[in-house]
């Protein structure tokens, strides 16, 4: 990756390591959406990883929802998910 973005993700990860609340927002973005389920291997860093070993019990849910969701989606169960989840 080029400097400006190692250095971009860098405060990304410092900031939830601070606010770890901000983990259910960070982490969606970048592995589901416009962002990508592989986006350790593709960006050859090891951010994905550091921020679910910032998963605590009050953002848990939020982390195995964006996890799971990108792969429900391209099943084409995503209904099932948010049925099971209670959202209708």
């Amino acid at each position: 990756m080029h400097g400006a973005a190692n250095k971009s993700l860098k405060i990304l990860i410092q900031t939830v390591e601070t606010n770890p609340k901000l983990l259910s927002t960070v982490l969606p973005r970048l592995i589901g959406g416009y962002g990508t389920y592989n986006f350790d291997k593709v960006t050859k860093t090891k951010a994905v990883e550091r921020l679910l070993g910032m998963v605590d019990h009050e953002n848990a849910t939020a982390a195995i929802t964006a996890l799971v969701e990108p792969a429900l989606i391209v099943q084409g169960y995503i209904s099932l998910f948010y049925c099971l989840r209670g959202h209708y």
